[in-house]
């Protein structure tokens, strides 16, 4: 079984990405992560409403209102 060691590790060239692309990349991440919670707490928001509204419907459909 052949092994890895530290220097052959070290011979590996990774490249670098420069420090504006990676704060580019953040700051777009940032902006999709904010999304993603906004969507987050307006899908909440219409659970709790449909709750609300399924409620009210059979509420009225036990009456005889519907």
């Amino acid at each position: 079984m052949k092994k890895i060691s530290q220097g052959d590790v070290s011979d590996i060239p990774f490249p670098q990405v420069p420090l504006s692309e990676q704060r580019r990349i953040v700051d777009y991440l940032d902006g999709v992560q904010a999304q993603v919670a906004e969507l987050q707490r307006l899908q909440a928001a219409s659970a709790i409403e449909l709750e609300r509204l399924s409620g009210a419907v059979l509420a009225r459909a036990f009456r005889g209102e519907l």
